[in-house]
């Protein structure tokens, strides 16, 4: 079992936060994007990282790190967003070793939570074509409500769907059902 602490990201996560990104991308992404971009990112964690710390400064949601307390390092990352009647979740990755604890979950449950407490009840995201991921969030009634061209920095472009969750209270109660294993919370 992993023992896993959630908590809101500092500009001193900026390297661990670049690090998941990095490495998630290279994991998921090999063979839907070029190798050399999914390298250049891993070869140039230092300056994804000073971009990183930029971002979180002018980021206007919330972003929330999952780390393995037992060595300290960040292992999952979540950025969310609200506007006036639609939430947004801008990323969600977990490191591969890290996958099947339970992490994306309660990240997804993490940020949920808050747009029900913010009384949002439509939620959006992107998910690049070809990405399993698309499976988990169908799981919890995503929808595929459309499907875009998007760009992947000046290097390409890919297709994306946009899936669309209409039921807050119910991807929360589909979360709570569905057993996973207990990692501590902070």
């Amino acid at each position: 079992m992993k023992n896993i602490i959630y908590r809101n990201a500092n500009l001193d996560d900026a390297l661990g936060i670049q690090y998941v990104s990095a490495y998630s991308w290279k994991e998921t992404y090999t063979g839907l994007l070029p190798e050399k971009y999914l390298d250049d990112r891993i070869e140039n964690l230092k300056l994804g990282a000073e971009r990183t710390k930029s971002f979180l400064e002018n980021y206007k949601g919330n972003y929330i790190v999952a780390v393995d307390n037992d060595i300290n390092k960040i292992v999952g990352i979540l950025a969310y967003m609200m506007e006036e009647s639609c939430g947004h979740i801008d990323a969600i990755y977990v490191l591969k070793d890290y996958q099947g604890y339970g992490i994306g979950k309660k990240l997804f449950e993490i940020a949920f939570d808050d747009f029900n407490k913010n009384e949002i009840n439509k939620v959006k995201l992107e998910c690049m074509c070809g990405n399993n991921t698309t499976n988990f969030y169908k799981k919890y009634n995503g929808n595929i409500i459309d499907t875009i061209d998007y760009p992947i920095g000046n290097v390409c472009t890919v297709k994306a769907d946009v899936f669309e969750f209409n039921d807050v209270d119910e991807v929360l109660k589909l979360i709570k059902n569905r057993k996973w294993f207990i990692c501590m919370v902070q």
